[in-house]
């Protein structure tokens, strides 16, 4: 597997890009006829595991996808959890503390150019088994995703996009991202600092 810096593109070359991978990642990918969009309230408390604080009422499963948009959020979790799709939207500040469990993602979904979204994931293992991932904006906004206190990213991609207005990084304790692209070209662009780095 190679692995290599992100090339400085024109905006044009980048935007088009990105569309043909978005257009090619639906072509490739169906998802369920009974997958639920669930948005998370928080009405409740913190706990993910709570129907409470998700609308519909019901805890996302594998093949779902769990929202957090426009607001303040905080989650925790007790026990392993899986969903189809974690989405966040619009301006959105969340904390995931999975408590030293595991949360598996199939897709992972920053929103659009113009959002303005910080997440930090703490305390636990995050998976992600879904191609693409694009971590990037236009604009005076921003995205900025933390994995702090001893939590673990693993992506297990083969397209990972950190571009302009985008950042990436761990905070207190150590922290640790490991890139799989088994024999595909993983094509990387990070900004931030991890305590420690691990690329296979």
């Amino acid at each position: 597997m190679k692995i290599h810096p992100f090339p400085r593109w024109d905006l044009k070359y980048a935007v088009l890009t990105r569309i043909l991978l978005l257009a090619v990642s639906a072509f490739l990918f169906i998802p369920p006829a009974h997958a639920t969009d669930y948005h998370w309230t928080g009405s409740v408390d913190d706990d993910y595991g709570n129907s409470g604080n998700w609308s519909p009422a019901t805890v996302p499963g594998n093949t779902d996808r769990a929202s957090f948009a426009n607001g303040t959020y905080a989650v925790a979790s007790a026990v392993d959890r899986d969903v189809n799709e974690f989405y966040t939207a619009g301006n959105t500040h969340l904390t995931v503390d999975f408590g030293g469990n595991v949360y598996t993602m199939k897709g992972l979904n920053f929103g659009s150019f113009y959002d303005n979204i910080d997440v930090t994931f703490k305390n636990g293992t995050y998976t992600v088994t879904t191609d693409p991932i694009y971590l990037d904006c236009w604009g005076s906004v921003g995205k900025t995703v933390v994995f702090d206190d001893h939590a673990t990213f693993n992506v297990d991609v083969t397209y990972l996009f950190v571009g302009d207005g985008g950042d990436i990084g761990s905070g207190s304790g150590t922290s640790t991202m490991i890139v799989r692209g088994g024999q595909h070209v993983v094509e990387i662009r990070l900004r931030g600092h991890f305590g420690r780095e691990q690329r296979e």
